[in-house]
């Protein structure tokens, strides 16, 4: 829960706050009714009063307590209020747990106000997290025993982990907790708690009825605030009202949601919410690197600058010590010599552009539509990488150094999808500028598309990504093209580069809706030769395929449902050899088709082989097409057993398809520089005459060597 500093107001202000039940539920639900309350006239430790037990250091054992009748005390994780965690999730000062008992057979039971942690029972494990605000979070019981555990967060990165709470000992479950009959003054140094009962547990709806009130005034010279913590409401014969002084603030029975959840006692102006600051400008910090920028973008002569605390958990790598906030600023317009224009001229257009192409701080590009594209909207999406905890700081701008009409930085977009977007300009132009250089340059990667309602069938939700672990993660997707105006609706796949021989496994699982053919193509060309096409009577022809290249084309007929998974094939360096399963239709391509690689000096080659094992005489034959070309220094070579089928350079006019006869054996084996476009092979296997089905392995072999090329 964050609060803030309150300023000075009138100190004769009272509040009254009064829950009231007619009569008894008669059926069991969940409780009828939640209510957590604090008031406070300072940042929100609650102290004064309360005395807090924290749990020592390093002391191997849990807390006793004890707590007296009708006693109220708070327990706090060790080295409050810093996380108790750090790298990896693990406790900083070992065992942080508490067992605590009441006194003359008293039910005790604790609220927690601030907590994040995980926990260990005898009978139970669970969680605490006070940002969810669905129900009160609170332990029963004639004695409560629990030990915090660690985080067991996978990475490099800490998340703030700890616990406060206040806990008290009472006879009565539905008693009114920190009730008191007289006028309670609120103290800047000790807050206060109430609630509307001791008892939070499913079965709390057969409490019997009760009535509670209490009564808070402000210290001298200070203004009162009160927070809803936690304020829900079943029960149709139940009511909350809150007065100041004589006149009601609110008056609300079930169903009836809470105007705000801080309000402030003021003359003449009984209650408002927070913030009420007449221009806010909000920005969400995520977890940052020990060195790492947020960028706050303003458009104004004249600035004035407040932090205050969230109330989301803070998810700082290092959480010991001081938290250390610098801010500078710079004038955009001084940035213009830094910066290059990009222009896109055609709706097929796409860039997947990486900010490690910015070689300096505050340089930037500026992506900008031509003329002829001015009635078409420029977008760019954010895509996740293996290194996204620890990445450049970029500041995406819609519109260029000169006029920019709204900006977001990388991280405020970054989450747990594989991509974010997409930001739609509203200008024709939008910039990416790096406002910091992570120290080991991890770059932030985005990908920018012209949106043409004349060949695209939506603005949004139709970018995906593979995700960039490896091997290890496979993503599932479904989508559906709907459109009116169109035949078919495009999606784009993204494939992010990675180590040599990173490639995308693209699997069809599902087609719904039609008994046309989805095309699969490389790029954004529309009218590009597709890698393949299939629908619902060949969906069992192709099996995961695995595609080389950056971005992909999925044209489905409208009113399709498909259902794909994406995932990244890796085969490291010094591997030579993969064994798979082939289905009877598959691709064998160059690595950079169709676009070409960016090593002038590096040659690549790769070879499928594929052996019938399973059939009555050992054999089979492929029929396949190949689409592209070969450069001067590239060649090719199909063979169905030693018999040469193709062999291809540059200078070989090709036909439109090839079949190798009946072998035991087919080869394709390529060679060439990782520059050049290449070309892919479209191929079929078709089993011997003498079998009705095919059990076939493959290897693929594939090696890389870096030399001068003689051209």
């Amino acid at each position: 829960m964050s609060c803030l500093t309150m300023g000075c107001g009138d100190t004769d202000d009272l509040v009254y706050l009064h829950r009231a039940f007619q009569k008894t539920p008669e059926i069991k639900m969940l409780p009828s009714q939640f209510l957590l309350i604090f008031l406070t006239t300072v940042p929100c430790l609650i102290s004064g009063d309360i005395q807090f037990t924290e749990c020592p250091k390093n002391s191997g054992k849990s807390v006793n307590l004890t707590i007296p009748p009708n006693g109220v005390t708070g327990i706090r994780s060790h080295d409050w209020p810093n996380s108790m965690t750090g790298f990896y999730g693990k406790l900083l000062f070992g065992t942080c747990g508490f067992d605590i008992k009441g006194t003359s057979n008293q039910t005790v039971a604790a609220f927690f106000t601030n907590a994040h942690f995980y926990y260990s029972t005898p009978s139970l494990d669970g969680s605490v997290d006070t940002n969810d605000r669905n129900f009160v979070h609170t332990m029963n019981g004639g004695e409560i025993s629990f030990e915090a555990r660690g985080a067991f967060v996978d990475s490099t990165m800490c998340y703030w982990w700890g616990f406060e709470a206040i806990v008290g000992a009472y006879d009565n479950e539905n008693m009114c907790p920190f009730e008191s009959d007289a006028v309670v003054e609120v103290d800047d140094s000790a807050p206060r708690v109430i609630a509307s009962q001791w008892y939070f547990d499913d079965d709390s709806a057969t409490l019997p009825q009760r009535k509670c009130q209490w009564t808070f005034a402000p210290k001298a010279g200070y203004k009162l605030k009160i927070a809803f913590s936690v304020f829900i409401i079943n029960a149709t014969d139940e009511s909350v009202r809150l007065y100041e002084d004589a006149h009601p603030v609110f008056n609300l029975g079930s169903s009836e949601e809470l105007p705000s959840r801080v309000f402030y006692t003021e003359k003449n102006f009984p209650f408002h919410s927070f913030p009420g600051c007449r221009q806010r400008f909000s920005t969400r910090c995520q977890t940052r690197p020990q060195c790492a920028a947020d960028v706050l973008p303003f458009y104004n002569k004249n600035l004035s600058i407040n932090f205050e605390s969230s109330d989301k958990f803070v998810t700082n790598q290092y959480e010991n010590g001081n938290v250390d906030i610098k801010a500078s600023y710079v004038d955009l317009v001084s940035l213009r010599s830094k910066n290059t224009v990009r222009f896109i001229n055609d709706s097929a257009d796409s860039v997947l552009f990486s900010s490690a192409s910015l070689k300096y701080r505050f340089s930037s590009v500026t992506f900008t539509l031509s003329k002829e594209l001015s009635s078409k909207k420029l977008q760019l999406y954010v895509i996740s990488t293996e290194d996204s905890i620890d990445i450049d700081t970029v500041l995406i701008m819609d519109g260029d150094l000169s006029h920019a009409v709204s900006a977001i930085s990388n991280y405020d977009l970054l989450n747990n999808a594989t991509v974010t977007g997409p930001i739609t300009s509203t200008t024709g132009n939008i910039t990416v500028l790096l406002a910091y250089a992570s120290p080991v340059r991890y770059s932030a990667a985005m990908f920018l598309k012209v949106y043409d309602d004349s060949r695209d069938c939506s603005d949004a939700d139709s970018v995906f990504s593979a995700p960039p672990h490896g091997d290890t993660l496979q993503t599932t997707y479904t989508v559906e093209s709907q459109n009116s105006k169109l035949l078919v609706c495009p999606i784009t796949i993204l494939s992010l580069p990675g180590s040599f021989g990173d490639a995308m496994n693209f699997g069809i699982n599902d087609i719904q809706g039609t008994d046309k053919s989805v095309k699969v193509l490389p790029g954004t060309d529309h009218n590009a030769n597709p890698f393949y096409e299939v629908s619902k009577s060949t969906l069992n022809l192709w099996g995961p395929t695995s595609l080389y290249g950056e971005i992909f084309t999925i044209l489905l007929p409208v009113e399709t449902i498909l259902n794909f998974s994406i995932s990244k094939t890796q085969i490291p360096r010094d591997a030579i050899s993969i064994d798979y399963y082939v289905h009877k239709m598959g691709i064998f391509m160059t690595p950079n088709y169709p676009n070409g690689g960016c090593s002038k000096e590096g040659l690549t080659s790769r070879s499928l082989k594929v052996i019938d094992y399973g059939s009555a005489d050992n054999t089979f034959k492929a029929k396949f097409e190949v689409f592209g070309n070969l450069s001067p220094s590239s060649s090719l070579h199909v063979l169905a057993n030693k018999k040469v089928v193709l062999n291809a350079t540059s200078e070989t006019k090709l036909q439109s398809s090839y079949d190798t006869g009946y072998a035991s054996v087919v080869s394709f084996e390529y060679s060439g520089p990782e520059s050049e476009k290449g070309f892919f092979i479209r191929y079929e296997l078709i089993p011997s005459p003498k079998s009705s089905h095919l059990s076939i392995s493959a290897v693929l072999e594939l090696n890389m060597t870096v030399s001068n090329l003689i051209v």
